[in-house]
């Protein structure tokens, strides 16, 4: 054996991530707490092999000096943890099968324990697959559960309790310690750096079904350009580290939607009520203030806290029907400074949109589905729309403040849970050449935001618009939380932290945590920096697991 064959030959160990058309990712934890994703194709993966187990795997990797693997070979399954799915029975001869809905799970499952036989093919059970048995990988599973014929949205929410490990409420400690929060109040002493915004027409602007709401805007134009404020709710003035409301936020990790009913990461009492900015109340923030010049390319940005009070709850309906076509009973009640407001936020959203495009940052305007629910709890009807200007505007402010939240952390050499995006994976790139190459399209020899731009660019208008526009979303890396900065590859940007949405996501008040830190003290030792960035790498992992998880679940119910 050559020396060359010989280094281009490794043994791993890593979890099996199976994706939806058979094809799977083997997930190898490497230095520093990063995931390689390694793809195996779907006829390389042994019929015993399903989602979640942990696998021995010889591969001959490229020699191109990627982490493409041109050769894969199963070697054996070392672990299978326990799992739950719901399903319906399959009679096959003698044998009784769950075929299960989830379409990761690959294969029917062999029933073991026999007392649901003569049930009937098609009956709807839920079931828990065995741990590995070493002696025979197959995977086998007990009938746990006959369902009744309960809505699908009823079983779908049950799923996703299950697999989230999520209970219908909060444990009694973190209801008792919530029970001694109080609304917090505007004193004319607080400290001089809370700046009283509760004068500036700062207002809300989410979806018609929004549950809380995280962040209010404000934008100005002046003489060099533009002057925005991103107030996000303070949630840290309520939730402390190490409570236990925090350490049950933690381990959610998330808030999981649905258009019926949300599963929060904080109790409701704070998320849609004490930290929510909520209109015609005084609220406490960290805020953003950002400036602009007349392109609409940032110049300065500066944290603070603060108190607002939001002049108004609006709708992205309400929004785009006053810009676009200046009819809004809502914005129009709302008062002529909130329509001024409204039409500079217009003015910077366009410049913002083109300096993206500029800077070659992904951009891509598929439809969102919303659901229309009907009387029974059933979905009735599935909208598909189209994000329109007040959905970008939003989406500019909140990018704007996260950059420059991890621009000014990282320059204080503050731990920072970075929210990287890497490039895509050398094997999908490639189907995604000679995919788009039958289309009449070329694509750059390597990755790049702006390679992917064009392509999508040249799609316009055309028959295969919205395949290519799909295809390019799957091509993508799927990002992560990182306590090593590696740049956000979709936005084309070099730091990236999520800050905005602190009501709903772990990792952006982990980020409040540390701005607050910022201006309290500036900075912090490199022992105590060493220590927050070791904790930090595994809850890192974690929460990106979760989030993953909670996609899933979302897309299951959408399916």
């Amino acid at each position: 054996m050559s020396e060359a064959s010989q280094k281009s030959r490794q043994r791993v160990r890593g979890q099996v991530e199976v994706l939806p058309d058979g094809n799977a990712f083997l997930r190898v934890p490497g230095p520093s707490g990063r995931i390689e994703d390694i793809r195996i194709s779907a006829r390389k993966l042994p019929g015993h092999v399903i989602h979640g187990d942990w696998i021995d795997v010889d591969l001959t990797m490229a020699q191109d000096g990627s982490s493409r693997a041109t050769k894969t070979r199963v070697n054996s399954v070392i672990r299978r943890d326990p799992a739950e799915f719901e399903g319906v029975l399959e009679q096959d001869g003698r044998n009784l099968f769950a075929v299960p809905d989830d379409p990761l799970a690959r294969r029917r499952i062999l029933i073991r324990n026999r007392e649901f036989d003569g049930v009937g093919d098609g009956a709807r059970v839920r079931f828990r697959i065995k741990g590995l048995d070493r002696k025979d990988p197959r995977p086998v599973a007990d009938v746990i559960e006959l369902l009744s014929e309960g809505s699908v949205l009823d079983n779908v929410l049950n799923n996703v309790i299950k697999d989230l490990d999520i209970s219908d409420g909060f444990p009694d400690p973190v209801v008792e310690e919530m029970a001694q929060l109080a609304g917090a109040v505007f004193e004319d002493d607080d400290p001089s750096d809370v700046v009283d915004l509760r004068s500036r027409p700062l207002v809300t602007i989410d979806g018609q079904n929004a549950r809380d709401y995280d962040d209010a805007v404000w934008v100005e134009q002046t003489a060099d350009g533009f002057e925005a404020i991103v107030a996000i709710a303070d949630v840290s003035r309520y939730v402390s580290e190490g409570t236990k409301v925090d350490t049950e936020a933690s381990r959610r990790g998330t808030s999981v939607y649905f258009p019926s009913v949300v599963y929060p990461m904080l109790p409701e009492h704070l998320s849609n009520d004490l930290c929510s900015l909520v209109p015609g109340q005084d609220r406490p923030a960290l805020a953003v203030r950002l400036t602009f010049d007349r392109d609409g390319l940032r110049t300065d940005a500066h944290i603070f806290r603060a108190w607002i009070h939001s002049a108004a709850r609006l709708t992205y309906f309400q929004v785009n029907s006053f810009l676009e076509d200046g009819e809004s009973d809502a914005v129009k009640g709302a008062g002529s400074r909130v329509k001024k407001m409204l039409q500079a936020l217009h003015e910077l959203a366009e410049l913002r949109i083109k300096a993206r495009q500029g800077r070659g940052a992904l951009d891509f305007d598929l439809p969102e589905p919303e659901f229309v629910i009907g009387l029974s709890g059933e979905v009735s009807e599935i909208l598909h729309v189209q994000r329109r200007i007040a959905h970008r505007a939003i989406e500019e402010m909140m990018i704007a403040a996260n950059e420059a939240v991890a621009e000014t952390l990282s320059e204080a050499d503050l731990p920072i849970m970075y929210r990287c995006h890497p490039a895509p994976p050398p094997d999908k790139y490639e189907f995604f050449q000679k995919f788009t190459h039958h289309l009449g399209l070329t694509s750059p020899n390597r990755p790049s935001p702006e390679g992917f731009q064009r392509i999508s660019t040249s799609a316009a208008g055309t028959p295969f618009e919205r395949v290519v526009n799909v295809l390019v979303l799957r091509t993508m890396s799927m990002a992560q939380y990182q306590m090593d900065n590696n740049g956000h590859f979709g936005l084309s940007l070099d730091n990236y932290c999520h800050f905005t949405s602190p009501i709903r996501r772990y990792p952006d008040l982990f980020t409040h945590r540390w701005a607050l830190h910022f201006l309290a003290r500036g900075t912090v030792s490199s022992s105590q920096a060493e220590k927050v960035r070791k904790r930090g790498e595994e809850l890192c992992k974690y929460l990106t697991d979760r989030e993953r998880a909670a996609e899933a679940a979302e897309r299951t119910y959408i399916k």
